[in-house]
């Protein structure tokens, strides 16, 4: 019986393994992101969830406005024309690639979303 219950719990500790295994896998893109949210949960400049959505948009409509293969870098300068300001401002820095980096972390994590079904 105690064989068994070992057993069990070898199971039971391979599935937390290889959940944990999974879990890192996706963290590990959004991790700037992360980051970010942790540092930015109360800004100095007030809250950041409207910055998101903002940056959302903006890579929605670069996404749009360039959509040939190897445009990343036209929509990543377009976004920065576009938000890159008011990013700065919440992220409290006049620091441009702490800009790329929230904005790189905000198309990361949407590039982990399923597309959308027809």
């Amino acid at each position: 019986m105690a064989n068994k219950f070992v057993t069990f719990l070898e199971h039971v500790g391979t599935d937390i393994e290889h959940g944990v295994e999974k879990t890192l896998a996706f963290i590990k893109p959004i991790q700037p992101l992360i980051d970010f949210g942790l540092k930015a949960l109360v800004p100095e400049g007030g809250l950041i969830a409207p910055v998101f959505d903002r940056v959302v948009m903006a890579a929605v409509l670069a996404q749009q406005a360039y959509q040939a293969p190897g445009s990343g870098p036209k929509r990543a300068a377009a976004v920065i024309s576009i938000i890159g300001p008011e990013i700065g401002q919440a992220l409290n820095t006049k620091d441009a690639s702490e800009v790329k980096k929230y904005i790189d972390a905000v198309v990361a994590l949407l590039n982990l979303a399923p597309a959308p079904t027809a």
